[in-house]
């Protein structure tokens, strides 16, 4: 089937520019699935009460990353291989540092903005005007409530980072590295047209982003618009995925430390 399937894209005659696009779009949804089972294995954590996922959600999480890689798998194997594709997914990811010193450099802008967005958050909380919506009322507390300091730690630095970050901050990525291709340079002719392109991508990524954290009030609205922008900045400054995950994960496990303590 594979082989056959394989035979009739070639046959199709598609562009090998859309084919490797393709190809590394299927992958990303692959990863991005793959990571959804980071938030939905704390279910199985003794104590944790399920509000967004449950353990009923693993099969699907798998099933999609299996058939977006399989996927994937025919459409690269059709002129050149899955390995080929991966790599390029890895490397428009930026998940692979040229130097040590790239690396470095990238945790430590990862660590420096999640204290930022730190500094930010208990900034927002003390303004009088905006007032969230208190703990006990809040399903994200509920949900860890019965269960124990480490649990605790463990959801605030482990549940949205990553995931959250390859579905929202990964295609900005993606979309940069396919306009720099000479096909994307044909479509979109002028460097105006194509920064416009990149920012309406980023402003409705971080409008995405923005609507999915009503969960507290305005202050956590406000909150995930300015960690969109920060880990955006993040993303066009250093073409890696790794500082927007760190810095996400900063974020989130400081700020669940200062709830505990």
């Amino acid at each position: 089937m594979t082989t056959r399937t394989a035979a009739l894209i070639r046959r199709l005659d598609l562009d090998p520019g859309v084919l490797r696009v393709l190809s590394v779009t299927f992958l990303w949804v692959a990863l991005t699935c793959t990571a959804l089972l980071i938030p939905i294995s704390l279910t199985l954590l003794p104590g944790y009460e399920a509000w967004k996922f449950t353990t009923r959600d693993i099969a699907p999480a798998l099933g999609l990353a299996a058939g977006f890689t399989l996927a994937a798998a025919l459409l690269a194997g059709s002129r050149t291989s899955l390995k080929a594709a991966a790599a390029r997914l890895v490397t428009a990811l930026g998940l692979r540092p040229g130097t040590r010193r790239t690396a470095t450099v990238s945790l430590a802008a990862g660590v420096g903005a999640g204290a930022l967005c730190l500094a930010a958050a208990e900034l927002l909380v003390r303004i009088p005007a905006l007032s969230a919506t208190p703990a006990s009322e809040d399903p994200r507390h509920a949900a860890v409530a019965g269960t124990s300091t480490t649990v605790h730690l463990l959801d605030g630095a482990l549940s949205a980072p990553v995931h959250e970050e390859l579905l929202f901050r990964a295609p900005l990525l993606l979309l940069l590295t396919f306009l720099a291709t000479p096909g994307a340079r044909e479509t979109i002719p002028t460097p105006l047209r194509r920064r416009a392109t990149f920012t309406a991508a980023a402003a409705l990524s971080a409008l995405v982003f923005t609507a999915g954290h009503e969960l507290g009030g305005p202050v956590n609205l406000i909150f995930a618009a300015f960690l969109a922008a920060v880990t955006t900045a993040l993303l066009l400054w250093r073409r890696s995925l790794v500082p927007c995950i760190v810095a996400h994960t900063v974020h989130n496990t400081a700020i669940t430390a200062i709830w505990l303590f």
